[in-house]
């Protein structure tokens, strides 16, 4: 994984508290912070658990939030074979227990929704209501999808010096991409390459199977109106597939919201939540 999934920012005033979670060969980094009701984080597919940072700074007062980095990211240590988005939503289990919950709310953003879904649909005592943001239903993976935005992408990373500006274009919209410059640059830089990568690609191109009507949890699907990535209607979707779902469009957001438009995000995740309050 790589770091146009995160932003600059100023570090948080509590520091959080971190740890790892053994799950049969794998440690899992992860890390809390705040108080109130759990609330467990999961990155997309070139993200790490510092994605959130902002995110996390609007939501702490309220929720304890706790966020790790997926095998093949950041500081999570796993073996070196196959796995898929179930692995990692059982690793997601192990770390909830290691940190000391049997279940939480559950916010999943872009592949980290895939894992989410298999969380809730697996594991559905772990999951007390679930946020699913641009994302799709599981089942699918990218390409399936939006295939048209996967061949122009796969074109443009060729030479992601070059191409960095309208590679994120597909992230963020034009006019936060010129009031946020740093938003581009990150996509200059070329992700690390070896086996680690390589089954972390692995993993995001394999689908899992489709669990979205399985999914008992209430659930919010939020899209971006200006994702194009995955376009709203895609993420929309899947709130047709989930019996206690509702979706809406967050106006103005592209694919990244937690970075683009933090207190929009978690607002919409702090206004669903209190209306599912502690439900185990």
């Amino acid at each position: 994984c790589w770091a146009a999934w995160t932003r600059p920012c100023p570090p948080m005033s509590e520091p959080a508290r971190t740890g790892v979670a053994v799950t049969g060969a794998a440690r899992i980094a992860y890390e809390v912070q705040g108080q109130g009701e759990p609330l467990l984080l999961l990155h997309g597919a070139e993200g790490t658990r510092h994605m959130f940072g902002d995110l996390v700074i609007l939501l702490r007062a309220s929720f304890t939030c706790i966020s790790f980095d997926q095998r093949g990211c950041g500081e999570t240590q796993a073996p070196l074979a196959p796995y898929t988005a179930d692995d990692i939503a059982d690793d997601a289990c192990a770390v909830l227990a290691q940190a000391g919950f049997a279940s939480a709310h559950v916010y999943g953003t872009s592949f980290g929704g895939i894992v989410a879904q298999s969380l809730a649909a697996r594991h559905p005592a772990c999951v007390r209501a679930l946020v699913l943001g641009n994302t799709w239903a599981s089942g699918q993976v990218l390409p399936d999808v939006s295939p048209a935005v996967a061949r122009e992408l796969a074109v443009l990373r060729q030479d992601r010096a070059a191409n960095a500006q309208a590679i994120a274009s597909f992230f963020y919209p034009q006019p936060f991409l010129r009031a946020h410059p740093w938003a581009v640059d990150r996509f200059r830089q070329a992700p690390a390459t070896g086996d680690t990568q390589r089954l972390r690609a692995q993993c995001v191109a394999t689908p899992v199977a489709a669990m979205a009507p399985a999914i008992a949890a209430p659930t919010l699907v939020v899209a971006g109106s200006e994702d194009r990535l995955v376009a709203a209607d895609k993420t929309l979707a899947l709130a047709r597939l989930i019996p206690r779902a509702s979706g809406r469009s967050l106006p103005g957001a592209g694919h990244l919201p937690a970075l683009q438009m933090p207190a929009a995000l978690a607002a919409e995740i702090t206004g669903f939540l209190s209306t599912h309050p502690d439900i185990r």
